[in-house]
C-alpha cells in the first residue's frame, strides 16, 4: 500500500487489553510494508480491571509519549473494548493540537474522537485498528477502503446507501462518526462537538433492540438529531435483525433530519471503510463521497 506521508505509526491502547499475536502480526506487516511502528510501552502492561489495558496514568503517558515524539505521523488506536473515556478529562489538547496527527480507530474509540473533535485537537480517523492490520493489508478490499484516509487531495466515492428520508439536493457537511452506545454515553459532558450543520454517521455492536432504541431516544432527547443534516446508519453486527433495526429507525422519523441513509459501510463489519473527520463528506442521491481537504462549503 501507498502510505503517503506516512513513515511512522505510533500505536496506543487508550481502552481494552489487545490479543499480543494479533497486534504483533499487524505490526510485522506493516514495517514489511515499509512503515515503521512503535508500539507503546504500556500496551500490554495490564491494568487493575481486566477489561482495561492498563491504568489510566499508563495509557495517558503513552498517548503523550506518542505525541511528543517528533517522528511518529499517525497514532493507531490497538482496539477498541472500553476505557477510552478515563483518558478526557487528562489529555494534553494543546500538544494534540500543535501535532495535529490523526488518531486512527472506531467503537470506543469514539469517545477520543469525539473530544478531539470539541477541542478542535489532532485528526480524528475513524478506521480499522492495529489488531487488523495484518488482516487490512492483504484485503484489496480493506485497502481501498483505508487509503482514502492516505490521500488527502482526492475527491473520493466512499459508499453507496438506501435513502430512508430524502432531499432533493447535495448534503455537504462536515461527518462525526460514532458508536451509538459511546455517544450516548457521552451526552451531557464537556467532550461532545458541536453537531450544528453535520452528517452524522452511527454503528454499534451487539446491542439488543431496547438499548438501540434508548441510544436513539438519548441522542433525541439531547437534541442531536436536530441539529445535524442528515444521520447515516452503518453496520449494526450481532444487533437485532436488520428488518427490525429499520422498524426502529422508522419510529424516529419524524425526529431525524431531511436526509437519512441505511447501509453506510462502517463499523464492526469487515471490510468497513474509513472516514477522516475533518474532510468535508457530500451526500447526492444514493453516492457518499469524501471531497480533498482543501475543500470549503
Amino acid at each position: 500500500m501507498d502510505w503517503g506521508s506516512i513513515r511512522h505509526i505510533a500505536v496506543i491502547a487508550p481502552s481494552g487489553p489487545p490479543e499480543r499475536d494479533l497486534l504483533e502480526a499487524g505490526v510485522a506487516a506493516a514495517e514489511a510494508d515499509g512503515v515503521k511502528v512503535s508500539l507503546m510501552p504500556n500496551i500490554f502492561k495490564g491494568g487493575s480491571m481486566k477489561y482495561l489495558s492498563s491504568d489510566v496514568a499508563w495509557r495517558l503517558d503513552d498517548l503523550h509519549r506518542a505525541l511528543n515524539d517528533a517522528s511518529v505521523d499517525l497514532i493507531m488506536c490497538a482496539r477498541g473494548g472500553y476505557g477510552a473515556v478515563h483518558l478526557l478529562d487528562k489529555i494534553d489538547y494543546d500538544l494534540l493540537r500543535e501535532r495535529d496527527l490523526p488518531v486512527v480507530g472506531l467503537s470506543d474509540i469514539t469517545a477520543l474522537h469525539l473530544a478531539m473533535l470539541s477541542r478542535n485537537a489532532g485528526r480524528p480517523w475513524a478506521g480499522s485498528m492495529a489488531v487488523r492490520l495484518k488482516r487490512l493489508l492483504s484485503d484489496p478490499v480493506a485497502l481501498d477502503y483505508f487509503s482514502t484516509l492516505l490521500r488527502p487531495d482526492e475527491e473520493l466515492e466512499l459508499a453507496r446507501i438506501t435513502r430512508l428520508k430524502k432531499v432533493d439536493h447535495p448534503v455537504t457537511a462536515l461527518p462525526i462518526v460514532a458508536n451509538m452506545a459511546v455517544l450516548a454515553a457521552q451526552c451531557g459532558s464537556e467532550f461532545l462537538p458541536d453537531f450544528t450543520d453535520k452528517i452524522l454517521i452511527l454503528e454499534d455492536i451487539g446491542e439488543s433492540l431496547y438499548r438501540l432504541d434508548r441510544y436513539l431516544s438519548q441522542l433525541r432527547l439531547n437534541g442531536i438529531f436536530d441539529r445535524v443534516k442528515a444521520v447515516l446508519f452503518g453496520q449494526f453486527t450481532d444487533c437485532a435483525p436488520q428488518a427490525d433495526i429499520l422498524k426502529l429507525i422508522d419510529q424516529f422519523t419524524d425526529v431525524l433530519p431531511p436526509l437519512v441513509g441505511f447501509g453506510f459501510p462502517f463499523g464492526h463489519d469487515w471490510p468497513t471503510t474509513a472516514v477522516d473527520q475533518t474532510r468535508l463528506m457530500t451526500i447526492d442521491a444514493d453516492c457518499v463521497r469524501i471531497l480533498p481537504k482543501p475543500a470549503v462549503i
